[in-house]
């Protein structure tokens, strides 16, 4: 009997592993998508262009400025936006040398802030203002965004692209997996449900027990998915520094929930169809 109880045991435990490790694969992929998604978002077209304009410029030519770029259609509507050199002071004090401040000097300039459709569109407004006010004495530079670059950007856009797929794709290798293997769980006790069934038990009082167990098998399996997971993020970011600036928590939150939800209730899904088609049948 300890024998018997013993291979029962490990069989389970092979079980909740196989689960676990497909339960992994769509993690690991649904992590990958939701992070390149993010960082894609974030970093692109997301920092203003700046134009420094000089200490004693024209109030015309400024509001020439804010209505040319207000027409174009490459600069985001409402982006437009004047920080003046007092509001600098103002919020960078603590960083400015005491002896500045005592002095009573502003080191900073007014500025003109706008925030362009894309990288390749900031390029061009850029030009454009050069070829159309020219070298002009009222402005002393214009700061391009620290915006992603387009190669960049396309480079993330096809990674999120991947992710997605590879989530979809392994996702549908999960659903029939988890399909085969609680066919294979009742089949394995076929002879224990026919039992119940030739002895007139209600459907309920079959289900019942297999249903709890499932629901208990894909909690573990989904457990284990999340703590290996876990695992190789908390390893990734404690070794690369650049990893753990551009890691969004939110996203091992989000796929944490996903796997503890999607693992025991499908699972127990699939278990109590299988049991309802072997009582048909």
């Amino acid at each position: 009997m300890s024998k018997v109880n013993t291979e029962q045991n490990s069989g389970y435990f092979s079980y909740v592993l196989t689960l676990a490790m497909v339960l992994f694969l769509v993690g690991i992929s649904l992590l990958f998508w939701l992070q390149t998604s993010q960082i894609n978002s974030r970093l692109s077209g997301k920092s203003p262009d700046i134009i420094e304009l000089s200490r004693n410029y024209p109030a015309d030519s400024l509001k020439l400025l804010q209505s040319w770029l207000q027409a174009r259609s490459d600069v985001s509507s409402g982006s437009i936006q004047f920080v003046g050199k007092e509001k600098a002071l103002r919020e960078m004090s603590a960083e400015l040398p005491p002896e500045l401040i005592e002095a009573g000097e502003n080191p900073f300039l007014d500025l003109l802030l706008y925030q362009s459709v894309s990288p390749e569109a900031s390029a061009k407004i850029k030009k454009d203002i050069n070829e159309h006010f020219g070298h002009s004495t009222w402005w002393t530079n214009i700061s391009p965004s620290d915006s992603l670059p387009a190669s960049s950007g396309e480079l993330l856009g096809k990674l999120s692209r991947i992710g997605f797929l590879s989530f979809i794709l392994f996702g549908l290798i999960c659903g029939l997996i988890m399909w085969y293997l609680s066919g294979v769980y009742v089949k394995d006790r076929s002879q224990v449900i026919t039992a119940l069934v030739n002895m007139g038990a209600q459907r309920e009082t079959i289900l019942s027990p297999y249903r709890k167990r499932s629901l208990i098998f894909g909690l573990a399996s989904a457990l284990i998915a999340i703590g290996c997971i876990g695992l190789i993020l908390l390893v990734l970011t404690t070794t690369f520094k650049w990893f753990s600036e551009l890691f969004e928590l939110n996203n091992f939150f989000i796929t944490l929930f996903v796997l503890l939800l999607a693992g025991p209730v499908i699972h127990s899904f699939f278990v109590k169809l299988h049991i309802l088609k072997f009582i048909q049948t």
